[in-house]
């Protein structure tokens, strides 16, 4: 399969709004821990926007002819002055539909998100897993990704007393 890598734009937008939701899909399914809220799309697609004229954030597509079917998210971080370092550039999201996978899409967009992390200045790429997703575990290592730290976490049973805060319409930042 042919195909080609460029940075997204806003053109992208409903493309890149569908890629999410099947990401988003896979990801709830892997761990029932890992559930979206109702609104997540809505939330994602105004986020899109100012992602797309950010530029601290980087969004990459992968499309066969006129297709897009493929993105991955990255985002310019400094690590805090405790750490030597510097710059680093999160990848917050890579996404390949299933049937443009093991076709060299998935590495073709993450050295895209490599080459925009080096023109930044990044020291180092960062990159979050669920522990079930060990199809993408397995391309991250062959792509030299090695493991700095685990997420652990405990469920409680107890529901929250106090009402939870109002989320901000505008999305998932704060």
């Amino acid at each position: 399969m042919a195909f080609s890598i460029r940075k997204a734009g806003p053109g992208d937008l409903d493309a890149l709004v569908a890629l999410f939701e099947a990401f988003a899909r896979e990801e709830s399914g892997r761990d029932t821990r890992h559930v979206f809220s109702d609104d997540a799309l809505l939330r994602y697609r105004n986020d899109l926007q100012a992602w797309l004229r950010s530029d601290a954030q980087a969004l990459f597509v992968a499309e066969t002819g006129q297709q897009v079917v493929g993105y991955q998210a990255a985002s310019r971080h400094f690590e805090p002055p405790l750490y030597r370092g510097g710059v680093e550039v999160y990848l917050s999201e890579v996404y390949v539909q299933p049937e443009a996978r093991r076709q060299g899409v998935a590495t073709a967009l993450v050295m895209a998100a490599r080459a925009w992390a080096e023109a930044q200045g990044a020291t180092r790429l960062r990159l979050t897993l669920l522990d079930a997703n060990t199809e993408s575990q397995v391309l991250w290592k062959k792509l030299g990704a090695t493991p700095l730290a685990r997420i652990y976490t405990v469920e409680l049973a107890a529901p929250l007393t106090e009402a939870a805060p109002a989320k901000s319409p505008l999305g998932f930042s704060f």
